[in-house]
């Protein structure tokens, strides 16, 4: 009689481990411009480590942080957000003004900041990952 109950409960361990495994992996833009930004700079190598704050036009996606955290632009600038990451992602400003939708692994978005300010963002599927656009 034991085994019996084990199998159900083995099943739905087995779904449980299998459903989580497929969370974030939908391969969708949602309506987001791919393209590409045809740079040959390695990830964070916009003049500071990875993670840090540098002036460019290019945010990394990689290992599940954005980087740089910090990146500084002038008004008018059109930044890509690069997806190098295994899963997708979102580039969303925290004042939900731009949600890029999702962006597939190896995909990447493009997005103009119009006016001065300073712009925090974040993952919506990974809420961990956050950074900062400062506009001058």
């Amino acid at each position: 009689m034991r085994t019996k109950r084990f199998v159900p409960a083995l099943a739905a361990m087995l779904l449980l481990v299998v459903g989580l495994s497929a969370c974030g992996s939908d391969s969708k833009d949602d309506g987001a411009k791919a393209s590409s930004s045809g740079s040959t700079e390695e990830y964070g190598s916009s003049g500071s480590e990875a993670g840090g704050e540098a002036e460019g036009d290019e945010v990394y996606i990689k290992d599940f942080e954005f980087s740089p955290k910090t990146l500084k632009v002038k008004a008018g600038d059109e930044i890509t957000i690069e997806n190098e990451g295994g899963t997708d992602h979102t580039f969303t400003l925290d004042d939900k003004s731009f949600d890029s939708g999702h962006i597939g692994a190896g995909k990447s978005i493009t997005h103009t900041f119009d006016s001065a300010g300073s712009f925090s963002y974040h993952c919506e599927i990974h809420s961990t990952m956050k950074g900062t656009v400062e506009v001058s």
